[in-house]
């Protein structure tokens, strides 16, 4: 009996501490909407970030994600799966992979040309995703535009179990909205109705 517990305890231990080294910013990088989180470096715990659907296919040096681009008439999104070298950064790699655009040519990009990602922080379920100015600065504007490219951020990270509300930061700041449609103040959650099935 005493070996089947010490057995659970050696196979349980990885579990418990896997939660250990996720970078996650400071309740004072977070109090306030304005709040500054630059600093945080890009990173997360690839045990608790598996994505939802499709997974990482065990023993595979590749893991498969979904991102969301748009459809041709600009009203919904299409998830694309993309195929990436496995690494500890899944939900960072899904994004970059967003901002690449899309690889199937009846999906249109969401992602404004030359979006950087300076940091992911995941913190109580939520993401922060810091991008450079880009998102603002080269936004071809536009009602419809603007909540395609707000929700294919949300569901792209939306996509990992740990993450249930992503909030969108510019150079380290949070900011009302990106170009005057869709309230990005607060962390947002996850669209279904916008999605549409390829």
């Amino acid at each position: 009996m005493s070996r089947i517990v010490f057995l659970l305890l050696f196979l349980l231990a990885p579990l418990l501490f896997s939660g250990c080294s996720q970078v996650e910013p400071t309740a004072q990088e977070t109090s306030t909407p304005s709040s500054t989180v630059a600093a945080v470096p890009t990173a997360t715990d690839a045990a608790s970030l598996a994505p939802a659907s499709p997974s990482a296919i065990p023993g595979k040096s590749v893991m498969h994600l979904t991102v969301y681009q748009a459809a041709r008439d600009g009203f919904y999104l299409i998830p694309e799966v993309r195929t990436s070298a496995r690494n500890d950064i899944p939900a960072q790699t899904a994004l970059e992979l967003l901002a690449s655009g899309p690889k199937d040519s009846q999906l249109v990009p969401v992602m404004p040309v030359g979006v950087k990602l300076r940091s992911l922080a995941i913190k109580d379920h939520i993401a922060y995703a810091n991008f450079n100015d880009k998102l603002v600065t080269n936004n071809s504007g536009g009602s419809s535009q603007e909540i395609l490219l707000v929700a294919a951020i949300v569901n792209t990270l939306t996509e990992f179990p740990s993450i249930e509300q992503v909030q969108i930061l510019i150079e380290g700041q949070a900011r009302a909205t990106l170009a005057g449609h869709v309230d990005i103040s607060v962390p947002l959650s996850r669209s279904e109705s916008i999605i549409r099935q390829p």
